[in-house]
């Protein structure tokens, strides 16, 4: 996991963030062997809505956060994080979103972290055309 990206939601909706969580360590990441734990906090008045990890998260205020479950050397997961944008929120405004990946004993902890924007934006959707 590593980098940063710009979603956007209209105020009042949802923001899709697409995460891919990658085990490029030594050994395997799970419960049972190396507990991981995923950590989002969320800034600008973004509330959790949902994901599609499969994994319930611990939400507290706007930290949330995953006891992800076991994943094998080399082996990647993708999944969407929504968060609700704020009804008041003025389109063209930001909110901050910050992701740590924490393995105890990861000796390469530089591609751990990733940062999102989440702009209120108006959403339009343009019919398909086919002949």
């Amino acid at each position: 996991m590593a980098g940063s990206a710009l979603v956007g939601g209209r105020p009042g909706g949802n923001a899709g963030m697409p995460l891919r969580l990658a085990n490029h360590g030594t050994s395997s990441l799970g419960p049972s062997s190396n507990p991981a734990t995923l950590t989002a906090q969320l800034a600008g008045g973004l509330t959790y809505a949902g994901d599609t990890l499969g994994v319930t998260p611990n939400i507290s205020g706007n930290t949330v956060s995953w006891n992800l479950p076991d994943m094998a050397f080399l082996d990647s997961r993708q999944f969407t994080l929504w968060l609700a944008v704020p009804a008041s929120a003025t389109i063209g405004q930001r909110s901050h979103v910050s992701l740590e990946l924490v393995v105890p004993g990861d000796s390469n902890t530089t591609d751990n972290a990733a940062a999102y924007d989440v702009m209120a934006a108006r959403q339009g959707y343009l019919p398909v055309l086919r002949k």
